[in-house]
């Protein structure tokens, strides 16, 4: 008898899973914006930081086109100004790419302007992704 209890199993793990997965494509990260508040302030890895709002769209690909080793001075002129700094310590730009999402630029130590090292993607609460940039 016990083995025929576990004969549905398969079947109800496979709908868990399945529904586990379709929750997960609901979740469309697209549609999240970030809030800005009165006096300038972004939210960036659960930091409040400063924000500057300039008139242009950056895409991830924007990012992932810059040169490994460039200065904080070239990626400007590539790209403009950042809209803020994010750190302790040392500092590093971010720019705000559209939907929810910001860039957080890091270079080599000790130079924290002279040597783009990758680009981090991150939202208000969590890293997504980060590109490495080889020479």
């Amino acid at each position: 008898m016990a083995r025929h209890a576990y004969r549905g199993l398969p079947v109800v793990l496979s709908c868990a899973i399945s529904l586990i997965l379709l929750i997960g494509c609901i979740d469309n990260r697209e549609d999240v914006e970030i809030v800005i508040g009165e006096n300038g302030v972004a939210t960036l890895l659960n930091t409040e930081v400063s924000y500057l709002e300039f008139d242009r769209e950056l895409t991830t690909k924007d990012f992932r086109s810059l040169k490994p080793g460039s200065s904080l001075d070239e990626i400007i002129e590539a790209i403009g100004e950042p809209n803020g700094w994010v750190g302790a310590g040392v500092l590093a730009p971010y720019y705000y790419i559209g939907h929810g999402k910001f860039s957080i630029l890091r270079f080599k130590f000790p130079l924290p302007s002279k040597n783009l090292e990758r680009v981090e993607i991150v939202t208000a609460s969590e890293l997504l992704e980060v590109i490495e940039l080889y020479s």
